[in-house]
Order: structure tokens, then C-alpha cells, then sequence
């Protein structure tokens, strides 16, 4: 691979990187409240360590026999760290939609409608705020007790202007209060106060059970209002989604959930393929691993002498470090340096797209 094409690879890997870094930064900042910056950091060094263990794992696989374990434990954490990321990418695209949808739903004509109801009901609750809290027990005795004392009153036997029993109740001589006589005027004055005390109690009756009304109008109008900003979005998706919901069958919320989860997966694996591969360059390019010719290290003939002749007599089955350190007894360096050697001798080969070294079949 040349440099241009290794500058587009990583151009692209770290592009990717990045955004995905910043998007799951904003979407764990969401959990945090007071402590947000804390869980934006949380969501960075989860991502960083996933990256990291895209390179664990490509630096393990240039000898996955002797570091099986190590490999097979770093692509289960780089899974589950995947799946941590794929959640954030998803909440946080998700949380774009819903933006998006519920400022389309600002904007339409049935959340203005909405919207008025509510402030209408508002504005009339607002109005009847004087007959909030009365005490309607205390209300409806005084309208008891008045209304009794005109009774007693109109029952009473009236006398006429010299103080003679007339054998008739005040009601009867005024027809309840209601002709124009002297009985009238001398009897019926208290009674007109008690009414007009009635009159007054009885209206602050009627405005509580007015105000009720209102209450129970405006809870109404909140209540459908609130359902229209919960639910009513989904009528407000974006035309993509509704357009591919008809030729599919589907509605629009499905859709969306499938689209966002296709795209928050899709990110992911190409940011980690992309990963894999810039760092697969960059280890499969070192010349002091790969390269027989830099061997240079001094080592008794006699012992790989011996590793040959295990070779040719089907002893030695492997070539990995720890199968060589284990068998004869060497270090790290000698075990690269005996690999390389029956590389250069022809007893071994190495696998271009792996950089394994296997023994060659004699």
C-alpha cells in the first residue's frame, strides 16, 4: 500500500473516529446533569479504549498462536465496548430526530390549535381565580340560615299600623314581600337584606362551580396538548421516512428505528474496520519484526542445528514464542532470531496477509 492511499485510509478512519468520539460525548453529557462534563468524559475514554483494542488485537494476530488467550480476550472487550458505542450512536441520533420532528410539530397548524385551546382555558381559569378556594359549607349554611329567618319572619302574625293582630302572617298581608303596602314597608326590610345576602352568597356558589368547569377544561386541553407533543411528532416525521414506510408497507416510526439503528451500526464497523486496517499497516510494516535480512543476532549453530533436525523428524509441530521458549529453553530474542533463520533456510514460511511463520512442509 503507498503513502497516498495509507494518508486516505487514516484521513478517513480518524475523520470517522473523531465525530463518533464527539457525537457519544454529547449523548453521555445528557446523563449527567449537574455532573455532565464527568460522563462526556466516560463516554471518551470508552471509545479510546475500543480503539485501543483494535490495535491489541491486530499486534496479537501477527502470532495469535502464541497470544490465542490474549487475542480471544481483547476481541470480546472490543465487542462489548462496540456495543457500548453502537447504544450511544444511536440515543444520540436518535435524539437529533426527535429535535428535528418536534420543531416541525411547533410549526404546524394543529399545535397552534393546541396551543390556543390551552391558553384560552388558561385566560378563563385566570379569570374565575376569585372563586378558586371558597369554603362552600360555610357558604350554604349562611344561605340556610338566612333563607330560615326570612321564613320565621313571613310566618309571624303582622299587626296593623295601630298594633292590632290582623289574624294574617306577614307573608299573606305582603304576598311574600311582594305588593306595595304598608306591610310591605314596615315588614319586609330585613327580608330584602337576607335576600340580597343570598343573592351575593349564591353568586359565589355559581363562580366555584364555574371555576370547577374551567379546571376541569383546562386539565383537559393540557392533557391532549401534552399527548400532541408526546406522540404527535410521529405524524411529523421526516419525509424520508414516510416516503420509504409507503413503498415498504411500513409506517414511519418503524422505519425511523430501523434507519437509525442501520446507520449507527454501519459507523461503527467502518470505523473499526478502518481502524484495523491503519493499524495493520503500521505493525505489518516494521521492519524489525518481518524482515530476515535484520536478523542479527548470534546464536549457537549446534542449537539450530537441533531446531532443524525436529523439524525434519516431526518433533517440533509449531513455531510460535512460547512454543519455542518452552521446548528449548531460550529467551524472546533468540526464539525471533530461530524463526527468522529457518525463514532464510527454507524450513519455514511466512503468510503474507497474516505474517504468520508456520513450518514448510519438507
Amino acid at each position: 500500500m503507498n503513502k497516498w492511499n495509507l494518508r486516505f485510509i487514516s484521513l478517513i478512519a480518524y475523520g470517522l473516529l473523531g465525530m463518533g468520539i464527539w457525537c457519544n460525548m454529547i449523548f453521555y453529557s445528557t446523563f449527567g446533569g449537574g455532573s455532565s462534563v464527568i460522563y462526556a468524559m466516560i463516554g471518551l475514554l470508552l471509545d479510546l479504549a475500543k480503539i485501543a483494542f483494535v490495535g491489541l488485537i491486530v499486534h496479537f494476530l501477527r502470532d495469535v498462536e502464541q497470544y490465542l488467550a490474549e487475542t480471544a480476550f481483547c476481541v470480546m472487550l472490543w465487542l462489548l465496548l462496540s456495543l457500548l458505542s453502537l447504544a450511544a450512536a444511536y440515543g444520540f441520533l436518535s435524539q437529533i430526530n426527535e429535535r428535528y420532528e418536534a420543531e416541525r410539530l411547533k410549526a404546524s397548524a394543529i399545535y397552534a390549535q393546541h396551543k390556543a385551546a390551552v391558553d384560552n382555558a388558561q385566560a378563563k381559569l385566570d379569570e374565575l381565580a376569585q372563586y378558586a378556594l371558597p369554603d362552600t359549607a360555610a357558604i350554604t349554611a349562611q344561605i340556610g340560615s338566612l333563607t330560615k329567618a326570612n321564613q320565621t319572619l313571613l310566618n309571624s302574625p303582622a299587626n296593623n299600623s295601630i298594633g292590632q293582630r290582623t289574624g294574617r302572617s306577614v307573608g299573606q298581608m305582603t304576598s311574600q314581600c311582594t305588593e306595595n303596602n304598608w306591610y310591605t314597608g314596615h315588614y319586609c326590610g330585613k327580608v330584602t337584606d337576607n335576600n340580597t345576602s343570598i343573592q351575593q352568597l349564591q353568586a359565589r356558589l355559581d363562580g366555584h362551580d364555574q371555576y370547577q368547569s374551567a379546571l376541569a377544561h383546562h386539565q383537559q386541553a393540557q392533557q391532549t396538548f401534552g399527548g400532541l407533543t408526546v406522540s404527535g411528532a410521529a405524524n411529523q416525521a421526516h419525509s424520508l421516512f414516510i416516503n420509504i414506510g409507503l413503498l415498504t408497507n411500513n409506517q414511519a416510526a418503524g422505519v425511523k428505528r430501523w434507519f437509525i439503528l442501520l446507520t449507527s451500526l454501519v459507523f461503527e464497523i467502518l470505523t473499526s474496520a478502518l481502524m484495523f486496517m491503519r493499524y495493520k499497516v503500521i505493525f505489518g510494516s516494521s521492519p524489525a519484526s518481518y524482515r530476515v535480512e535484520e536478523a542479527t543476532h548470534d546464536m549457537p549453530s549446534p542449537l539450530l542445528e537441533q531446531v532443524k533436525n525436529d523439524i525434519t523428524s516431526g518433533r517440533l509441530k509449531s513455531l510460535s514464542f512460547r512454543t519455542l521458549q518452552r521446548t528449548y529453553r531460550v529467551g524472546p530474542s533468540t526464539a525471533e532470531f530461530i524463526r527468522q533463520s529457518l525463514l532464510k533456510a527454507g524450513f519455514a514460511r511466512m503468510n503474507e496477509n497474516t505474517h504468520q511463520i508456520t513450518i514448510n512442509n519438507i
